[in-house]
Parts: C-alpha cells; sequence; structure tokens
C-alpha cells in the first residue's frame, strides 16, 4: 500500500513552517526587529508589526502545537512507505488518535476514517486483534479493555 503520488502537501508545509519558527530562532529574531524602532517610519508601523508578534503565552500554546504535528507528520512519513499492509495503516492511524488526543485533530482523522476506528472501544477492539494476530500467546497479555472488547468473539 503506497500513495499514488508523492508529493509536498499542505500539511507538511505548515509543520515545517511551525518548526523552522522554533528550530531556527526566527522568533527571536522578529521580536529583536520588532524592538528596534530605526526598523519603522513610524510609530503606528512598529506597533502593527509587534500586534503580530506572538505572546509568550501564544508562543507556548505553539509549542505544544509543533508537538502534536510532530506526532502527525511521523505517522504521516509512515505511512508513505511502501511495503505497508492493511493492518500497518489502521495500527498507525490508531495510535495517531490516541497519542494526539486533541478534539481538532481527532476530528481531522476522522476525515479519512470512519467515526468508529477511533472510538476507545473499537481501538481496544483493534490492538487486541493485533496482538492476537501477532502471536495467538498474548492472549494472557490483553488489558482488561481488549478482553471486553473481544468477548464476543470468544469460541
Amino acid at each position: 500500500m503506497a500513495p499514488v503520488l508523492r508529493n509536498a502537501t499542505s500539511w507538511s508545509s505548515t509543520f515545517h513552517m511551525f518548526e523552522r519558527y522554533f528550530c531556527n530562532d526566527f522568533a527571536e529574531a522578529v521580536a529583536a526587529i520588532g524592538a528596534e524602532r530605526s526598523n519603522f517610519n513610524s510609530r503606528e508601523q512598529q506597533n502593527a508589526f509587534q500586534d503580530l508578534i506572538p505572546t509568550n503565552e501564544q508562543k507556548e500554546q505553539l509549542q505544544e502545537l509543533l508537538v502534536k504535528l510532530n506526532i502527525i507528520n511521523e505517522c504521516t512519513l509512515y505511512l508513505q512507505k511502501a511495503n505497508l499492509n492493511v493492518l500497518d495503516v489502521q495500527n498507525a492511524i490508531v495510535a495517531l488518535a490516541t497519542e494526539v488526543n486533541d478534539e481538532i485533530l481527532i476530528n481531522f482523522i476522522k476525515q479519512y476514517c470512519s467515526d468508529d476506528c477511533i472510538k476507545s472501544e473499537n481501538i481496544d477492539f483493534i490492538s487486541g486483534s493485533r496482538r492476537i494476530l501477532e502471536d495467538p500467546l498474548a492472549v494472557t497479555e490483553l488489558t482488561e479493555d481488549e478482553k471486553t472488547a473481544l468477548w464476543k468473539f470468544r469460541t
């Protein structure tokens, strides 16, 4: 399973934009420019520019978002591998949904999966099924939630 076209998406561009903002000292450079009065023709220009600079609270929110975007980026890179099977893809989507745990990002994932795919009981069913498919003796290692989700399929 592999994408038909491998291309840079607006999603990856968004991630890399955030990454550059924090990793290349861009934020500090922008703040320094905004603080230097000689860079502007008027006080109004300087104030307008400074209004565009995130506050410390906004920077913290952006850094939290960057952590979540990094998880999504890793997942999308993983999903571009050519040798994945359907179970690999399903596991990646479930892992993404559980790691991100953010309503906005969960809704983004739901655009590409059925709503049922990322309900907690279905995640338990999928993870339990995966364990048993990979190793039938793993039945003894299932969590209680996985056992409950798989109970109706007992023989």
